[in-house]
């Protein structure tokens, strides 16, 4: 059983926070989201810190990044890329840097040889058709106050007779 020490301290080294040292927050959203103030300090800091977490992960958890960057560097070596997962941690360099490992592992996981394609209809895609006419998902046309997109989601258009479990899994991917 584990001491209340030695649980402090693996809460605490399990949530770090790295972020950039010029960081700001905004006031919060609706939602109460203080998103970070992005300038190109920011964004060069976090993409530098979040390359040295990467560096720190086990060999094991980023197998996918380095198949990735061996199949798809344009992609996977990509600033715009790796911002994405910098944004959607808040700029935290530890949880984004494990966050795009895992979405490279899952990602070959659920494509397989075509993991390392774009991920469009004509490509990667290619073979979900039917899961991806089915209407289950659906952008609708209207917005939400900050200006998100809103998609609609319909559970009773799922028919797993005409599509896989797997190819549903790729169109929400």
């Amino acid at each position: 059983e584990q001491t209340k020490r030695e649980f402090e301290h693996t809460m605490a080294s399990s949530s770090k926070h790295v972020t950039p040292p010029s960081l700001i927050k905004l006031e919060p959203d609706q939602y109460g989201q203080r998103h970070p103030f992005e300038n190109e300090e920011v964004i060069a800091q976090g993409l530098a810190l979040m390359e040295e977490e990467i560096a720190k992960l086990s060999e094991e958890k980023k197998d996918g990044v380095f198949q990735a960057e061996k199949n798809c560097p344009e992609l996977s070596k990509s600033n715009e890329h790796k911002l994405m997962f910098l944004r959607s941690e808040m700029f935290n360099a530890d949880l984004a840097a494990k966050r795009y490992a895992k979405y490279w592992n899952m990602r070959i996981e659920l494509f397989g040889d075509k993991a390392f394609e774009k991920i469009t209809l004509d490509k990667a895609l290619r073979d979900d058709g039917a899961a991806l006419s089915n209407g289950f998902a659906r952008l609708l046309p209207s917005k939400e106050k900050a200006g998100r997109s809103i998609i609609w989601v319909d559970p009773s258009r799922l028919d797993e007779t005409k599509y896989t479990r797997e190819s549903m899994v790729r169109f929400g991917f």
